[in-house]
């Protein structure tokens, strides 16, 4: 319990209003930030409910598996982060790319209101066409060469050691946000994403994707290469489940954004 009130704003429960109502601005970066509460059980008996950290920003991609509804359900869970990822990091510090085309842009809408008090913290709109996808892919995609070829050049590994050793102004983190996943794209759409995924992270370039298995799929995608470098959150049809936790033959369960139930399985 000492070490959650450590954290702060990264693992406080938005129902603690007490403490949300002393929010102000961070000056540090977070390392990381709750995704959702979580319960593990070993032999049928929960241990007492904790909360679910992962790391951010450049550190990791997500990746969610749904079906259908549950596409609604890991929707609110990605807004709910990127509230979060604004409420811990230092104004600026984040930017948003948002992919939304099954909705045209209606799920990630309200964030773009964060261009008017900077425009470099999303890009102007949800990009919802093919071509338009397409075109911001590749220029993220260009983002990373030149921040790989040009900025680290060979001195620097990843945004943390650049940002601490070089003495200049840190680069910000960046985050690839996509709904309703492979809705929209071209196959060499995917290959872009994939690659972004691969490469991204170390220059500080993140994917949070939510993949509906119920959208038309491009010929030749093969949603495993995604998977190999992303953390899977996969909808079973009664729940969340997150496989290849490390936790034995225990089970987990977790409540992910304060919304439904999702359960840990661990490695058999």
């Amino acid at each position: 319990m000492g070490f959650v009130q450590e954290t702060r704003f990264s693992g406080a429960e938005w129902s603690d209003t007490a403490l949300w109502r002393q929010w102000q601005p961070p000056q540090v970066m977070a390392p990381f930030i709750r995704l959702g509460t979580l319960t593990i059980k070993i032999r049928q008996r929960p241990s007492a409910p904790m909360p679910l950290f992962i790391s951010c920003l450049g550190g990791d991609n997500l990746l969610f598996k749904v079906r259908g509804g549950a596409r609604n359900v890991a929707s609110a869970t990605v807004q709910a982060l990127i509230v979060r990822l604004l409420a811990t990091q230092p104004p600026g510090c984040v930017r948003f790319t948002f992919i939304d085309p099954v909705d045209m842009g209606q799920s990630m809408e309200a964030f773009t209101q964060l261009s008017s008090y900077n425009p470099a913290l999303v890009t102007s709109r949800v990009w919802t066409e093919p071509a338009y996808i397409e075109q911001q892919l590749s220029e993220i995609s260009e983002y990373i060469a030149h921040i790989i070829h040009n900025v680290f050049r060979g001195i620097y590994a990843t945004i943390e050691e650049y940002n601490e050793r070089s003495g200049q102004p840190p680069l910000p983190y960046r985050v690839l946000v996509v709904l309703g996943f492979p809705f929209g794209f071209t196959l060499n759409g995917v290959h872009r994403l994939v690659n972004i995924a691969k490469n991204g992270t170390r220059c500080g370039v993140s994917t949070v994707v939510v993949f509906d298995a119920k959208q038309p799929q491009p010929q030749g995608f093969e949603l495993t290469d995604l998977e190999l470098v992303s953390t899977v959150i996969s909808w079973d049809g009664m729940r969340f489940t997150w496989r290849g936790m490390d936790v034995g033959k225990s089970m987990a369960s977790a409540t992910v954004a304060d919304g439904p139930e999702m359960d840990v399985f661990g490695d058999k």
